[in-house]
């Protein structure tokens, strides 16, 4: 069993998670704060008692795509947009529309056709989306993104500029 602590802090004086009796070795946690540096630690107890706190790592948030359906609209037809900002550091967004419930590929590619990043690879329902790109890792350059939905496949260019 273990016990977990996320802080906000090194020294963990403002504490986000203060978890007991964690029994998987994997913890999930949806309420943390976009683009957030975060500290954690972790003990063991067993019958025998408990461990000191181990040593305390980080983790920031926002480095992930995030995705969400952002306007209740039923749009009309397939489309993707301009991301923006463009050019961008380290973020963007790129939105798009679709008319129907819709498997969906959005990928980034670099100028020598190399994929890079899948964003999405599922079904989604109509509407309007928008997906939070993160490029941390990548280098200045010219980038393309694909947006492939049905029968609809639209390419446009994005530029990181850092």
């Amino acid at each position: 069993m273990y016990s977990l602590q996320v802080a906000k802090d090194s020294v963990f004086t403002n504490l986000v998670i203060d978890q007991a009796a964690v029994v998987d070795t994997s913890f999930s946690v949806s309420s943390l704060q976009y683009q957030t540096t975060y500290y954690w630690r972790v003990s063991a107890t067993n019958e025998k008692g408990s461990s000191d706190w181990s040593e305390v790592w980080r983790f920031v948030t926002g480095k992930q795509t995030a995705i969400e359906q952002w306007k209740a609209v039923s749009p009309s037809k397939y489309n993707l947009y301009q991301n923006y900002p463009n050019p961008f550091n380290p973020s963007t967004t790129i939105r798009f529309s679709l008319p129907e419930l819709t498997k969906v590929s959005l990928k980034v590619y670099d100028v020598l056709g190399r994929e890079i990043f899948t964003l999405i690879n599922k079904e989604m329902q109509k509407g309007e989306h928008r997906v939070v790109f993160e490029a941390n890792d990548l280098p200045n350059g010219v980038y393309v993104y694909c947006l492939n939905a049905g029968q609809f496949v639209k390419l446009r260019k994005m530029i990181v500029a850092k």
